[in-house]
């Protein structure tokens, strides 16, 4: 399930709060009259980059940047801006949780390649890989075991 837009204020860091989940997500992922649930404002420590979920916690965050693109070899992601989500589960996490982020971020649908780097390593082309079905997902969360924050990354998609 995906988690929570992390909001950082202008006024020099501060300020942190947490938007609610689009109601549209829910409404594609709920059966009909299943309450919506609550997903907690985590907590964050000052000068930390992700909360503290503590051990054995299902919960991580996503740290997605946008708007940018990879160099020649992978190296460096330039030209773009980052957003966390926090809150995210590995209870029913799939590759829509992952467009839900990317459409509330204001990117187009099918206008845009995924990708996340394998945690603890920098970017380089061995370690970048492509999110483009359920089974990359589901590697991508594998990850998990290494840390509690992944890394993706948004391309422009070829338009042939």
């Amino acid at each position: 399930m995906r988690g929570r837009l992390r909001i950082v204020s202008d006024d020099n860091l501060k300020t942190t709060t947490w938007t609610e989940v689009p109601e549209e997500y829910w409404r594609e992922v709920l059966e009909k009259d299943v309450e919506i649930p609550i997903i907690h404002v985590p907590p964050l420590a000052k000068g930390s980059e992700i909360p503290e979920y503590g051990d054995c916690s299902l919960n991580f965050t996503i740290k997605l940047a946008h708007g940018g693109e990879f160099d020649e070899k992978f190296e460096s992601y330039v030209d773009g801006d980052t957003k966390y989500f926090d809150m995210c589960s590995l209870n029913n996490f799939h590759l829509m949780d992952l467009h839900s982020m990317c459409k509330e971020l204001g990117i187009g649908e099918g206008s845009y390649d995924l990708w996340y780097c394998i945690p603890g390593r920098a970017l380089d082309v061995e370690f970048v890989i492509p999110i483009d079905e359920e089974e990359d997902v589901a590697s991508m969360l594998d990850m998990l075991v290494y840390s509690n924050c992944l890394s993706l990354y948004t391309t422009a998609k070829d338009v042939e």
